[in-house]
């Protein structure tokens, strides 16, 4: 990807029933259907399956947002820059606010290994949420469904996309972007 310019944004990430996160990014790219953003990963816990960590704190993650789809999709870079996988929270479709970008989260996630091997996340998350109702009827069948048809997409090899995969690629200022980003994040 070619180098982009820094262009500083903020993400209203929110968890139900009523938590907000502010997530520091940089947008790499802006459209009226799709954005590409980048930030550096700050999870409540390392994600660690099998010994190896696959998420964590000050991890790289590529983002492809659309307005349309209930879900978003990012490459995991570690600290070295190598590429762990994807990562898919199943969300509503990002809106625009005057700084930045918010969507909700619905707690399913999907883990993507890089040869096609898929892991369901945060499942008992997503039922304690139903079960509390902070999930509607309307909310859940449309959160099962996305999960499921990006379930049968990794499974037939048609997600991610060629076109996205190299649309998540580490840019060529990566080093200048992690660096903003840091400065960023202090500022926050």
């Amino acid at each position: 990807m070619e180098a982009p310019k820094i262009q500083k944004v903020t993400i209203y990430y929110r968890r139900l029933p009523n938590n907000v996160a502010q997530i520091p990014t940089i947008l790499l790219y802006d459209s009226e259907e799709v954005i590409i953003s980048l930030n550096l990963l700050s999870p409540s816990k390392p994600l660690i399956i099998n010994d190896v960590a696959l998420l964590d704190k000050d991890y790289i993650g590529v983002w492809f947002v659309s307005t349309q789809e209930w879900h978003d999709l990012g490459a995991i870079y570690d600290l070295e820059k190598n590429f762990k996988g994807y990562y898919c929270d199943i969300c509503t479709p990002m809106k625009r606010v005057s700084d930045g970008f918010e969507c909700t989260d619905f707690f399913l996630d999907l883990w993507i290994y890089p040869n096609g091997q898929y892991l369901i996340l945060d499942q008992e998350e997503y039922h304690q949420a139903v079960k509390k109702k902070w999930i509607t009827v309307n909310q859940q069948e449309k959160v099962e469904a996305e999960l499921q048809c990006l379930i049968d997409m990794v499974k037939s090899k048609r997600f991610p996309s060629s076109k996205i995969k190299n649309q998540l690629e580490l840019p060529q200022n990566i080093n200048e972007i992690v660096h903003a980003l840091k400065q960023f994040k202090n500022k926050a």
